[in-house]
């Protein structure tokens, strides 16, 4: 796109009207009295290239993100759906693999969809999927530093997940129908899968170069949760005491599983 030489904006009001002009008309207006026209394109012709080009990307991220959402709703319906969400979530990161985050919220709150209520659970996966994916490698844990450092004092020592991990808890019966309509999935066993099934607890990993989803249960997944939010050995033994969760049964199947990678003490 070309600008005019006079009566420009300023730098910062010209990119303000540019990155507006998606979905603001004022901005649009402001922007395109900026561009230049010919006997080929006029400015509004311009704009409108830039806008579809951008769109088109954008929906192609979503899709690739979030692909089994788009199998549950169709090509042509997701398409439509992505674009609502294009036109009022801007791009704010050069990458594309950042896009797209809070996809999950604007599916909960779309009228159109209450008969898919399962499908926020569905995208929550696939985002974090995609970022556990994406992710740096993941460390192992040094047990014998951890040894040393348990027997100073239990009150210091943190013992953290693996750093490229995330928990979820869905409503739905999410990991079943997205292992249905993964590329190696079944999809006709879908109809196997009851939506009131009950929750279930998820650990989103990478374990080498495999990216993982495995199913928790509840305990498991509140000591895993606990251990994020940073509590200490001793403030873990207490909580398990509290919610009658056995640590000493379930921090060996952590270790056995690789789900441990680090830990710190807390001054």
């Amino acid at each position: 796109m070309s600008l005019k030489q006079a009566d420009t904006l300023s730098l910062k009001a010209l990119q303000s009207a540019f990155v507006g002009s998606p979905r603001d008309p004022s901005a649009r207006e402001l922007f395109e009295a900026q561009l230049c026209s010919d006997d080929i394109l006029s400015a509004q012709q311009r704009l409108d290239i830039y806008i579809g080009s951008m769109t088109h990307a954008l929906v192609n991220t979503l899709c690739e993100t979030y692909p089994v959402c788009s199998q549950l709703l169709g090509q042509a319906r997701f398409a439509v759906i992505a674009e609502e969400f294009i036109a009022s979530t801007p791009s704010r990161s050069p990458n594309l693999n950042d896009y797209g985050n809070n996809f999950s919220v604007f599916l909960a709150q779309h009228s159109f969809l209450r008969d898919q209520a399962y499908l926020p659970d569905v995208a929550r996966l696939e985002w974090l999927w995609q970022q556990a994916y994406n992710g740096s490698d993941n460390t192992m844990l040094d047990f014998e530093a951890l040894r040393a450092a348990s027997e100073r004092s239990t009150d210091s020592v943190v013992l953290h997940p693996v750093s490229n991990s995330y928990l979820l808890a869905t409503a739905y019966p999410a990991l079943g129908i997205w292992t249905c309509l993964c590329d190696d999935g079944d999809s006709d066993a879908l109809a196997d899968i009851h939506l009131d099934s009950g929750p279930e607890y998820l650990f989103i990993w990478r374990q080498g170069v495999d990216t993982r989803v495995d199913k928790l249960s509840a305990a498991e997944y509140l000591l895993l949760e606990k251990m994020m939010q940073g509590a200490t050995l001793s403030e873990l033994m207490a909580f398990c005491e509290q919610e009658k969760i056995d640590i000493a049964e379930l921090l060996p199947v952590f270790t056995t599983r690789g789900y441990l990678g680090a830990f710190s003490e807390r001054k």
